[in-house]
This record gives structure tokens, sequence and C-alpha cells, in this order.
């Protein structure tokens, strides 16, 4: 599973000209998942992702600690590993298992914050204004 994670002041993500989520202050979540990944590993993955202190002056509160929101979004792209001029994505999860991963990570995240998301399989158009610029890079496998 890679975690692409930015820190926002807001979000707007719409599909086909027509918006379909819209977030304050918060974290962007960009999801990938693997061929190995599974629904434990989503489970302490998104509480990872709820207990992230990243916000206030010294990077001592979380996302639900300042009252912010979380907006997930799944990139099948992030587990693409670049071969020459092409990109190769036999490591990212078949679209129906990804899918099924991606709506558990939403409900485990929605359970302690305020969460929206994209459509998943969708193309997005995604406007945000990232607050930092702060951004981190989780990969996570089974048994880490």
């Amino acid at each position: 599973m890679i975690l692409l994670i930015q820190r926002i002041k807001g979000s707007e993500i719409k599909v086909d000209g027509k918006l379909v989520a819209k977030s304050g202050k918060g974290l962007l979540l960009y999801v990938g998942f693997e061929r190995e990944d599974n629904l434990d590993l989503v489970e302490q993955v998104g509480k990872k992702v709820i207990e992230l202190k990243i916000f206030g002056e010294k990077w001592e509160k979380t996302v639900k600690e300042i009252g912010g929101e979380i907006i997930v979004i799944s990139n099948f792209t992030l587990p693409g590993r670049v071969k020459g001029k092409r990109i190769n994505f036999s490591r990212s999860l078949k679209f129906e298992e990804a899918e099924k991963l991606y709506h558990h990570l939403i409900k485990v995240i929605g359970r302690e914050v305020p969460c929206k998301s994209g459509i998943f399989g969708a193309m997005m158009e995604i406007t945000s204004t990232v607050d930092g610029p702060v951004n981190l890079l989780i990969q996570k496998k089974n048994g880490e």
C-alpha cells in the first residue's frame, strides 16, 4: 500500500465537470494498492493516518485534534514503476480487489474523522490548496 499524504487548506474533486467532493482543512490522501494488500493492512494504515501528528506549530496535533477532514483519492499509478519510457503496473492490485480496500479505508477513517472521497477508478480533476508544502510518502506492507 502506497500513500501520498498532503496537508491541505481545502480541496475539490470533480468528475466530468461535476463536483463530487469538497473538503476544508485536513489531509488529502492519494492511495495506491499493491497485490499483497488486505483488509488488515488497510485497517492498520487508516488508524496510522488518523494518529499522524502533522498539524500545529510544532507538529503536535492530529487531523482529529484540529477538527479537520480527510479526503481519499484512489491512485492506481502509485505502485507503478518506470521501466525505460513506459510504466509497469504489475505490482498494482486488481481493480475489484482494490475497490473493496479503498471503500474499507474510507470506512476506517470515517469512524474517527470526517472523510470524503473521489470516485474509485474515475478520471478526476483535483484542485487543492496545499498547506506547507507538507507531503509525506508512506509505503506499508503486511507485517511491517
